[in-house]
């Protein structure tokens, strides 16, 4: 439930803010997916290896 507000959330709160497309929920949530809007990723991607010391 990124997308609609910027954090987390609860089933609730979805349910609140999908009301107005009460029979279009599913499009609306694969037009989000669609466009890509993701929570943002944390951590490293790749552990760094130090090659110097050999």
């Amino acid at each position: 439930m990124y997308a609609p507000v910027g954090d987390g959330g609860t089933d609730e709160e979805m349910l609140e803010l999908l009301a107005p497309y009460a029979g279009h929920r599913h499009r609306v949530r694969r037009l989000i997916r669609a466009l890509g809007v993701r929570a943002p990723r944390f951590g490293p991607r790749l552990a760094p290896n130090d090659h110097r010391r050999r």
